[in-house]
C-alpha cells in the first residue's frame, strides 16, 4: 500500500489581511507552508507529494522545499478556482492503485504531532476514509435565514473537522466523478465522499493542529512553538 500527499496551496487567504497567501507569511524566518511540509519528512510511507499552488508562487514554492531539504518526491501544479479543483489537479498527477490511500492536508495547519499522525495512518488501514474531528465545546444552534433558532444541536455528536484527511485512491478517484456529475463547492474533501453515501471514520482530532485563518491565529502558533522548545 503506498500513501500521496496533497496539498492545495492555492488560497489567496483574504482573511488574513496581507498582499500575499497567507501559507507564505513567515514565522522566525521561515513558510506556514514550510513547517507544514516539515512534518512529513520523515514518514516512511510516503510515495509522493504534489502541492497545488499559483503559478505565480511556483519559483517561491521549489525554494521552500529546497530550504527544509524536502527528499519525498514532490511535484507542483496549478491550483484551481476552489479548493477541490486544486486537489483534484494534485490528484491527476498520482498514479495508485485503488487500495492506496491520499492525504490531504491544509497548507496553513504547521503542526501535526507525530503520534496523531500515527494514529491517523493506523485507522487508514482499516477504513477507507477517515478524518480527524474536535469535540466541540460551546452549546450550538441551528438558526434560520432571519436569524431565529430553529433548535438546539446535540453536542456530543458533532465534531469540528481538521486535515489531514485520508482517503483510499479508489474513493477519491470516484468522488471527483461525483462531483462532475453533481456540481456543488465542497469545504473539504470528506464533504463530497459524505455526499457520495461513503461511510467516513472520524478519530479523536488535535488541538494543536490549527488552521491559521486571520492574524490572531498566529498568536497561538507562536505559543506552541515556544512549548515545543
Amino acid at each position: 500500500m503506498k500513501y500521496f500527499l496533497i496539498i492545495p496551496a492555492a488560497g489567496t487567504g483574504t482573511r488574513f489581511g496581507e498582499s500575499y497567501p497567507k501559507q507564505f507569511y513567515k514565522i522566525k524566518g521561515k513558510e506556514l507552508l514550510a513547517y507544514t511540509l516539515e512534518n512529513f519528512i520523515n514518514f516512511p510511507e510516503l510515495e509522493k507529494i504534489v502541492i497545488a499552488t499559483s503559478k505565480s508562487y511556483f519559483d517561491k514554492v521549489k525554494k521552500i522545499i529546497e530550504k527544509i531539504h524536502l527528499k519525498k518526491e514532490t511535484q507542483l501544479v496549478e491550483g484551481g478556482e476552489h479548493r477541490q479543483d486544486s486537489v483534484y489537479n494534485a490528484f491527476c498527477q498520482l498514479e495508485g492503485n485503488l487500495s492506496d490511500k491520499v492525504i490531504i492536508h491544509d497548507a496553513v495547519r504547521p503542526f501535526v504531532p507525530f503520534d496523531f499522525m500515527q494514529r491517523l495512518i493506523d485507522a487508514s488501514r482499516r477504513y477507507k476514509c477517515v478524518v480527524p474531528g474536535i469535540p466541540v465545546p460551546d452549546t450550538l444552534k441551528k438558526i434560520n435565514n432571519q436569524n431565529f433558532v430553529e433548535r438546539t444541536l446535540q453536542r456530543d455528536l458533532i465534531r469540528a473537522i481538521q486535515t489531514p484527511q485520508i482517503f483510499s485512491y479508489g474513493i477519491l478517484s470516484k468522488s471527483f466523478r461525483y462531483l462532475k456529475k453533481n456540481p456543488f463547492v465542497a469545504t473539504d474533501e470528506a464533504t463530497i465522499v459524505e455526499k457520495m453515501g461513503e461511510k467516513i471514520f472520524v478519530i479523536e482530532g488535535c488541538l494543536q493542529n490549527i488552521k491559521v485563518t486571520t492574524k490572531q491565529d498566529i498568536y497561538f502558533i507562536r505559543y506552541i512553538m515556544r512549548r515545543k522548545v
